[in-house]
């Protein structure tokens, strides 16, 4: 007779980036009426139970309430935070997204969280056109903790084979955009208003 174990999924949203190439720090950004790191998790909020953010770097009040990790130590780039949140809660399964995915959807998160099947370690959304699949906005397995923490770089568990790296549909692939300058910026505020 065989257990079947039901793993939870949660969201982490990652913060605290230099955010050279903007000026200053993207997750306060405004869409709309909130702020970019607002709408994120908003975002993940109405598709997972629990949204954490990790990492450091100015809090809009709304969020003042959620749970707030620090990045692991001596960890480069995304994986400080993501091992940290794997770390916090090692027997959940994580969608972690950037602070800086203003264009995220309920319809894309919802379409990422069907993605996986078992015995898949983690899925990277490849965008076409890109070099390499989608490290953030991504679902990662709790079983991946072990495998991340011999890479430098989340990518490298495409290394495994154990990776699914499918194409979002068309209509929501603009989840996946970062926005990383202020003229990207200006053009995603003209498109909204």
């Amino acid at each position: 007779m065989s257990i079947m174990r039901f793993v939870e999924t949660r969201g982490a949203v990652l913060i605290g980036g230099r955010s050279r190439r903007m000026g200053t720090p993207k997750h306060l950004l405004p869409k709309g009426e909130v702020t970019w790191i607002e709408h994120i998790v908003s975002t993940l909020q109405s598709c997972l139970p629990q949204v954490i953010l990790v990492g450091d770097g100015c809090l809009p009040r709304p969020l003042s309430g959620l749970i707030r990790l620090d990045d692991l130590p001596n960890r480069p780039g995304p994986l400080g935070g993501m091992l940290a949140a794997m770390h916090w809660k090692p027997d959940s399964d994580w969608v972690f997204a950037a602070c800086d995915l203003p264009l995220i959807t309920p319809a894309a998160v919802s379409w990422l969280l069907d993605q996986p099947t078992p015995g898949v370690l983690a899925v990277m959304p490849q965008l076409p056109g890109a070099a390499s699949p989608e490290p953030l906005l991504a679902y990662y397995s709790c079983r991946c903790r072990i495998p991340l923490e011999n890479c430098t770089a989340p990518v490298q568990l495409l290394d495994t084979k154990l990776v699914r790296t499918p194409v979002p549909p068309p209509n929501l692939a603009q989840a996946w955009i970062n926005i990383n300058t202020p003229e990207q910026a200006a053009l995603l505020q003209q498109n909204c208003a």
